[in-house]
């Protein structure tokens, strides 16, 4: 099959859905597919908050197109005519002006940009896939072109139901007339259904799968950070407030009540309301910023729980990583995210609220063999349901059907 991967944002951008989107690529050409990615975003750039809308098209940093290993990158980021023609898109920059009715207004400049860009690429595919929608506008141009040319379309729709406004919800049913849909866990399933419209016979339960090193060193780890004798709550994340990084900071002094040795590490980079957070914290607190994915994997290895009690998700890789060593995971109560983590027995969910989170930190560290059993359980999810292999072949079968 030729198979067409589009994204709004691609490796080097780091990130759930970039990783997601370079391992569906990588394990297609495994299986000798011809594929091909295109993507606007290939990096971050910091704007201010008032522009940052336009970071999926009008200031979409400028990039080449490449290849990964051997799969051709086509970069889509727009060049200086095409901003030129993006430019009536400024008008969302006007406070006063309706966000929402502007939006069909200003796609028709998109398109003008888009629609040829798209047509090349789709034309010459069997099939494509849209991993994400962090544009509306990207989405509505694929499955235009794709509707115009009979390909068919499979589209994974990463989104947060908590921050969807109802306003919006009309934006999304082009949803409805994809060839197939992926949802991630059933939870996803019953929201693309009852608020998107989506029909049931279309969506499909497909996972994500772990991005992990072949090895990893945890005693080196703790090594290098002189905690070889304490127990090690670990964060990894964005350190955004609905992640519940700022929760985990005020619960660590009711941990420390009980279990004064415990140390929390954080790991991620910072955001524009987390540049405070780590001044003159406690030493039993590190905070270390952007880090390898080897590090990352050493720390996930040597931690004792694993906690990110988000209250936005839909299915955290880095649940799945931590589950990959063995490890419990404290999460959150964002969709989907309770029948993960407490239906299959490896962890415990609870509300974003310190006093909850330090209750599950302490009854863990307190009962190494619950502990023990919930990191067991992970693994064997895993195992069972979220290896790259699982995925790619659940994907396979269904493009298949498609062609």
């Amino acid at each position: 099959m030729k198979i067409l991967i589009l994204s709004q944002n691609y490796y080097p951008q780091t990130g759930g859905l970039e990783i997601h989107a370079r391992q569906v690529a990588q394990g297609f050409r495994s299986r000798n597919h011809e594929v091909t990615v295109g993507a606007i975003n290939f990096r971050s750039i910091n704007l201010p908050s008032r522009l940052e809308k336009f970071y999926g098209d009008l200031l979409a940093p400028s990039y080449p197109s490449h290849s990964d290993g051997d799969i051709p990158v086509i970069s889509l980021s727009p060049n200086w005519f095409d901003r030129f023609r993006l430019l009536p898109l400024l008008l969302r920059a006007i406070s006063r002006f309706d966000h929402e009715k502007f939006l069909y207004f200003g796609y028709k400049f998109y398109a003008l940009v888009y629609l040829p860009k798209l047509h090349q690429l789709i034309q010459n595919s069997d099939i494509v896939h849209l991993i994400g929608h962090e544009t509306d506008y990207f989405a509505w141009a694929t499955y235009a072109v794709c509707q115009q040319l009979e390909k068919p379309l499979v589209c994974t729709p990463i989104l947060h139901p908590e921050l969807i406004p109802p306003s919006a919800v009309e934006r999304y049913t082009f949803s409805q007339n994809a060839d197939a849909v992926i949802a991630f866990l059933e939870g996803d399933r019953k929201f693309l259904t009852s608020l998107l419209g989506v029909p049931n016979q279309k969506i499909h339960i497909v996972g994500v799968s772990p991005n992990l090193p072949p090895t990893v060193h945890p005693e080196q780890f703790r090594e290098k950070y002189k905690l070889s004798n304490v127990p090690i709550i670990l964060y990894v994340g964005r350190m955004v407030s609905y992640k519940g990084a700022t929760s985990i900071l005020e619960a660590t002094s009711h941990v420390w009540n009980v279990i004064p040795q415990t140390h929390f590490i954080f790991i991620g980079p910072h955001s524009k309301e987390s540049t405070e957070w780590f001044n003159d914290t406690d030493p039993r607190i590190l905070y270390l910023g952007k880090v390898s994915l080897q590090e990352k994997a050493d720390a996930l290895a040597a931690c004792n729980i694993f906690c990110m009690p988000s209250m936005s998700e839909i299915l955290p890789t880095v649940y799945l990583e931590a589950w990959s060593y063995g490890k419990p995971v404290i999460g959150g109560e964002a969709i989907g995210l309770p029948e993960l983590v407490e239906g299959n027995h490896a962890g415990i969910a609870v509300k974003q609220d310190p006093n909850y989170i330090s209750k599950a930190i302490i009854k863990l560290l307190l009962d190494p063999k619950l502990a023990d059993h919930y990191g067991s359980s992970g693994k064997n999810l895993v195992e069972n349901k979220y290896t790259n292999e699982v995925v790619i072949s659940s994907l396979e079968s269904i493009y298949k059907r498609l062609c």
